[in-house]
């Protein structure tokens, strides 16, 4: 059994196949926090996704550092051999 998802970025779509797990799960809205955020930091998308696109070809765990409102995400990875280190700044919504 298959599970279709239809993404969009309004300009075009595509369909989205993905392997049905059957089981007992929990209630994932139990999983998200209640209390408020401590921080929000708005970021592009496309940029992150490109930056996590390319660590993750050297190593599948990427450490975020969050040094807070308005400043830059560090991203860090790496092997005994390669390290990598990408920063992102926020964006002003």
């Amino acid at each position: 059994k298959r599970v279709e998802f239809l993404m969009t970025d309004l300009e075009s779509s595509q369909v989205k196949q993905a392997r049905r797990v059957e089981g007992k799960f929990p209630d994932y809205e139990q999983i998200f926090p209640k209390e408020d955020a401590v921080a929000e930091v708005v970021l592009n998308g496309e940029m992150l996704a490109e930056l996590l696109k390319v660590m993750a070809g050297l190593h599948k765990q990427v450490k975020v550092r969050f040094y807070g409102n308005d400043k830059p995400l560090v991203l860090e990875c790496g092997t005994d051999t390669q390290k990598a280190r990408a920063m992102i700044m926020p964006m002003r919504e």
